[in-house]
């Protein structure tokens, strides 16, 4: 059995046997396909940790780049920090707290004949070829970042660990 199939083979069976009866219980399959994703998410971000723990902690052991203590404090946060964003925490709760909200917009704006925006759509036989449209993408999301970096005022990590807001302005 290849690793491909022994991911799907256990998130297949965390869903089945752990999320599908919660779900059930509590009157809520309609969310099934999104938690089968989630668990995609945090199944990957399991693997994530185990990386670093074996082996950055590993490579630290043997180079290490400041001395440190056995686990200070400061590090507290860190590993809160890593673990909650990596096991997909925070993203279930953005799910959780804003989803009705963009089901209701989308819904909204389906009423209102509004298409979503696709770029495969643009020239049929062209922009529906994989590279032409990833190319497109690149593009249209470069320049939106470019623009967007450019006139809007942004943060960046200092050298002392904090961030510090800093207003770019473009000059002419």
């Amino acid at each position: 059995m290849g690793i491909a199939a022994a991911y799907a083979s256990v998130q297949e069976f965390v869903f089945s046997n752990i999320a599908a009866p919660i779900l059930y219980q509590f009157n809520l399959m309609s969310w099934a396909e999104d938690v089968f994703d989630g668990i995609d998410w945090f199944l990957f971000g399991c693997i994530q940790i185990f990386l670093i723990l074996v082996v950055l902690r590993t490579w630290r052991r043997f180079a290490p780049a400041e001395k440190q203590g056995r686990f200070a404090k400061a590090s507290r946060a860190d590993v809160f920090y890593t673990l909650f964003h990596r096991l997909g925490i925070f993203h279930g709760i953005i799910f959780i707290a804003l989803s009705g909200i963009f089901f209701e917009i989308d819904s909204v704006l389906h009423d209102f004949r509004f298409e979503h925006f696709n770029v495969e759509s643009w020239w049929p036989g062209v922009t529906s070829i994989p590279v032409v449209s990833f190319l497109i993408y690149l593009i249209l999301f470069s320049w939106t970042s470019l623009t967007i970096s450019t006139t809007v005022p942004h943060m960046y990590l200092t050298g002392g660990g904090s961030f510090m807001p800093c207003i770019t302005v473009k000059r002419s």
